[in-house]
């Protein structure tokens, strides 16, 4: 029994939880007047009882999605540039970099939702800090060796281009979000918190445009079930001009 699941669907389920899941965490936030209506901060949005259970799901479960893309992605990668010899291995070695670095930026998103800013801030503003960097550091060289993966897109160069302007609005939109958040000022801050919600709305739209290199792609299940005998596990990946498909199978083994 094979189970077919399209991985173009990912980028498209991040996007869609993330911004539902904050829109209702703001929605019972502002609604029960535990944090400004006009501009909050998103961490203020699920600081309180009980829109701060909702908000950590959010975060972790838009950790989860984000986490998957990067795994595909790897995987994408290692079997998919049609560049051989130095050029394959520098590739490789981007690739084999770019994962840990998106990992630790998991891992600063769930120390966000996990630690609320009214009882550990500064663990949960070192989770701010660390997703964010090591989350650059992945975009920035996922940009780089994009155009050089296949499936080899014909706009290849514009998506290029439209990375690099994301990755330049993020750097800004970060400075403009942490410099203005150390000043106790309630214009300084509400530009802060603006600039925050544009700043996340950016990383999303980064990873969407995994949509457009996850076409055709296909998370490919095998399930095969035999009595009394030890079940094995083996993964699969087929690469061919059509379709790229990842299969889990399960397989028996006597």
């Amino acid at each position: 029994m094979a189970q077919r699941f399209p991985v173009e669907i990912l980028p498209i389920l991040g996007a869609v939880f993330m911004f539902i899941g904050l829109a209702t965490t703001y929605g019972i936030a502002a609604g029960l007047k535990h944090t400004d209506a006009f501009a909050p901060y998103i961490s203020n949005t699920g600081d309180k009882s009980p829109e701060n259970g909702i908000f950590t799901i959010v975060m972790s479960g838009t950790t989860f999605l984000l986490v998957a893309i990067m795994l595909i992605r790897f995987k994408q990668v290692w079997d998919g540039t049609y560049h051989t010899g130095i050029k394959k291995i520098i590739i490789q070695i981007v690739n084999c970099v770019a994962l840990p670095s998106g990992l630790i930026s998991g891992i600063g998103t769930l120390l966000v939702g996990s630690y609320r800013m009214s009882e550990n801030n500064a663990l949960h503003n070192d989770g701010v800090v660390i997703g964010l960097l090591f989350g650059f550091i992945y975009m920035v060289l996922h940009t780089a060796i994009g155009p050089f993966v296949r499936p080899r897109l014909k706009l290849r160069w514009l998506v290029l281009g439209i990375r690099i302007i994301l990755l330049i609005l993020i750097v800004v939109a970060s400075g403009i979000f942490l410099g203005c958040k150390e000043y106790d000022y309630y214009v300084l801050l509400k530009i802060s918190a603006i600039t925050e919600w544009f700043l996340y709305a950016l990383i999303q739209s980064f990873f969407f445009i995994f949509v457009v290199e996850f076409r055709k792609m296909n998370l490919i299940f095998h399930f095969e079930f035999q009595e009394n005998i030890r079940d094995d596990f083996e993964r699969v990946w087929s690469d061919d001009k059509e379709e790229n498909s990842l299969s889990i199978k399960l397989l028996p083994n006597c």
